[in-house]
């Protein structure tokens, strides 16, 4: 009789372990492993700018010697800005008129909702992360360190398990910037 127990206990936690339900750790798992957390989030910061902003808003910007600016040649009041060689410290990429500058570390916080649907096959994961080690470039888009920002995902039920289906995107890490050094 106790060895009928066993074999029926040990083939539960087998059955159970196999399982493929979405609970929050897991998703928490596949989360982590897809954006690579913590990651590096960047921000788009246009080459050009008035001398208004160049006077204000990018003042602080400016003042730690992150970026210089001349006279356009284009019609009108502006300026293109460029990088200085501790600017570009904080630079990812640099596509057509803007620079993708590192703005704060990303690091995953917590799971917040799960809503399973379709015959348990697809879900909707919500959860955050916190904004850590902001940069002039954040601070200048208003960001800050513990500042919460919520996301979700898509997921779908495979064969293997469960994945993320959200297109896929380029996940900075700390090592890719001088500035975190």
């Amino acid at each position: 009789m106790k060895k009928t127990a066993t074999i029926l206990i040990a083939s539960l936690f087998v059955i159970g372990c196999s399982s493929n339900k979405l609970d929050r750790s897991k998703a928490e798992e596949i989360i982590s492993a897809f954006y690579d957390y913590p990651n590096v989030e960047v921000i788009n910061f246009k080459n050009s700018a008035t001398l208004h902003e160049i006077n204000n808003s990018l003042k602080e910007i400016r003042s730690k010697d992150l970026i210089y600016h001349q006279k356009s040649y284009s019609v009108g009041p502006f300026y293109d800005l460029f990088l200085t060689d501790k600017g570009n410290a904080y630079l990812a990429d640099n596509p057509k008129k803007k620079y993708l500058m590192a703005s704060n570390m990303r690091e995953f916080n917590e799971i917040t909702g799960i809503r399973i649907s379709e015959g348990e096959k697809h879900a909707t994961v919500d959860f955050n992360i916190i904004r850590t080690n902001t940069t002039v470039f954040g601070k200048f888009k208003k960001y800050k360190d513990g500042d919460i920002v919520n996301y979700s995902v898509k997921m779908a039920l495979y064969d293997d398990g469960w994945r993320i289906t959200n297109k896929k995107v380029k996940n900075y890490k700390k090592e890719d910037f001088n500035c975190f050094k």
